[in-house]
C-alpha cells in the first residue's frame, strides 16, 4: 500500500506553482459524481483558509475549483461539470474562450472568436481572466474541430484522483492579516 500512496502523491509533485499561490496537498476522499454532478471531497486538514474559487490542480493539470470549504473538507466543482465555465486559451494562437464541461469526459470550448482556428492537439491553459484562477495551467487538448464546436480532452484523467494540489492565492492572505491588525 506504500508504494501505491507513493506513487499517487507523485502526481502532485510536478504540478507548477506560481510564486503569489499557496500549495495545499489534500487527499481526495469522495468523488460523489453521477450524471448529473461532477465533484469531489478534498480532505485538507485544519489550519488553512481556503477561498472560494481556489483552483485544484496535479501535475498534468487542472481538476476544477473549490466551491465550498470547511476547516478539514473541501468541495470541488471539476472542470467536467455542466456548471464549469473556464476561462482559457488556444497556447499556439492565444486566441481566448471559455472551456464548458458537459457532464462526461470532454469539454467544449464556447465563445471562440469566429476568425479563430485551432489545431487538432492544441494545448488550452487557463487564460487568468476574472483573477481566479492562475494563467497557464494546462486544461487539456483539442480533441475535436467541426463548424459547429471544437472539444477538448481534459488533461486530468478526473475519475482517478487520489492527491491533489489546491492553490490559494497567498494576497488574499496578507489582505484578510492586514485588515485584522
Amino acid at each position: 500500500s506504500l508504494h501505491v500512496e507513493n506513487r499517487q502523491l507523485r502526481s502532485v509533485l510536478g504540478a507548477v506553482i506560481p510564486p503569489e499561490w499557496n500549495a495545499i496537498t489534500a487527499r481526495v476522499i469522495v468523488v460523489p459524481g453521477g450524471n448529473f454532478t461532477h465533484s469531489m471531497i478534498l480532505e485538507h486538514g485544519p489550519g488553512y483558509e481556503i477561498s472560494r474559487g481556489s483552483a485544484v490542480v496535479t501535475s498534468e493539470g487542472l481538476v476544477g475549483y473549490i466551491i465550498s470549504s470547511g476547516e478539514y473538507f473541501s468541495r470541488v466543482l471539476l472542470i467536467s461539470d455542466v456548471n464549469s465555465r473556464i476561462p482559457v486559451i488556444l497556447s499556439d494562437s492565444s486566441w481566448p474562450g471559455l472551456a464548458v464541461g458537459k457532464n462526461g469526459l470532454i469539454l467544449e470550448l464556447d465563445f471562440l472568436p469566429a476568425e479563430s482556428q485551432p489545431s487538432q492537439n492544441e494545448a488550452v491553459v487557463t487564460s487568468g481572466h476574472g483573477g481566479l484562477l492562475p494563467a497557464g495551467i494546462l486544461v487539456g487538448r483539442v480533441s475535436s474541430i467541426s463548424k459547429e464546436q471544437v472539444l477538448v480532452a481534459p488533461s486530468v484523467e478526473l475519475r482517478k484522483l487520489s492527491f491533489v494540489t489546491i492553490l490559494s492565492r497567498k494576497v488574499l492572505h496578507l489582505i484578510k492579516a492586514t485588515l485584522v491588525q
